[in-house]
């Protein structure tokens, strides 16, 4: 049994795919129909459900599907056991959502860098929900984001950390001076809010409709520290995770609103699809970046 013909059949199982998993692989599309035909003869059984262009696992691709997963991530460890990292090569594709693209690259690529010299790193900063598809779709190996722990048993989480929404104003802004404020007093106020794609923007909207609370949200972005700059020109609110503006808060830019009916959380994940081959350098690079948000959030905090 050929290690190549089990990542084929890693790739087409995520793929769902034979054209797709081929172009992935560099594979005419023969080659790839040709090795998978090769396991389904060792293994005695159909491993896809073949209906037009869609392939689906059956019951015992499914069940091939750990094991193989097993069988590559080891056999690209072998590969590297002897080798220094510095000799190590290959890409790493990443995604991160924009908040913890701007506080965790920087270090996260110096000190992965001194590693693996000669891996490439490359990067996608996209929404949250785009990171998921991209996930699923092979398109990036791992992906940094911020989201509702999900419950998707096609995902591995390698890392999650909770991490609290907090609602902040620049020190000049009319609440700011407040000491609790309910959720009534946002009623009205502008806001500066991510794209409403992110998971803790929709959360925090359906709190306020469900207290028929409006508010005004005049400017949409994707990057936190874009909204701090732009709050720093007016009296604007807006939402954001506590890891995002710590620093901004700890330098007298922002300040926290204490809204105790506002209570949310959400989790910091470190993911890969559960079909994929984790080579040690994608696993590296999580474990790296893992670290680097540690190490930020501890840097930053606010007693």
């Amino acid at each position: 049994m050929e290690i190549r013909n089990l990542n084929t059949f890693l790739q087409v199982s995520l793929m769902q795919n034979f054209t797709k998993a081929a172009d992935v692989l560099g594979y005419t599309q023969s080659n790839v129909s040709s090795q998978i035909r090769q396991l389904e003869t060792e293994i005695g059984a159909p491993l896809f459900n073949r209906v037009g262009k869609n392939v689906t696992l059956t019951q015992y691709g499914q069940m091939l599907v750990p094991y193989a997963q097993q069988i590559v991530s080891t056999s690209a460890q072998i590969e590297t056991l002897l080798l220094n990292k510095d000799k190590i090569g290959g890409t790493v594709r990443v995604g991160f959502c924009e908040s913890l693209f701007e506080c965790l690259l920087e270090e996260t690529f110096f000190q992965y860098h001194k590693q693996f010299p000669n891996v490439v790193i490359d990067v996608t900063v996209d929404a949250t929900a785009k990171l998921f598809k991209k996930v699923h779709t092979n398109e990036i190996d791992a992906a940094c984001l911020i989201a509702d722990y999900s419950g998707d048993s096609d995902l591995c989480f390698w890392n999650t950390e909770p991490c609290k929404m907090v609602v902040v104003a620049t020190p000049s802004h009319p609440i700011a001076a407040s000491e609790t404020l309910s959720l009534q007093n946002l009623d009205g106020q502008e806001f500066i809010l991510m794209e409403d794609t992110a998971p803790y923007i929709l959360n925090f909207i359906s709190l306020l409709y469900k207290n028929n609370v409006e508010i005004t949200s005049f400017l949409r972005v994707q990057s936190p520290e874009a909204a701090i700059k732009v709050m720093q020109r007016g009296n604007y609110l807006s939402v954001l995770p506590d890891y995002a503006v710590n620093k901004a808060i700890s330098e007298g830019k922002l300040v926290r609103i204490d809204i105790p009916d506002f209570n949310q959380t959400q989790s910091v994940q470190f993911i890969t699809h559960k079909n994929k081959a984790v080579t040690p350098q994608i696993s590296d690079f999580l474990t790296c970046a893992y670290n680097t948000f540690l190490s930020y959030t501890q840097d930053n905090i606010l007693e």
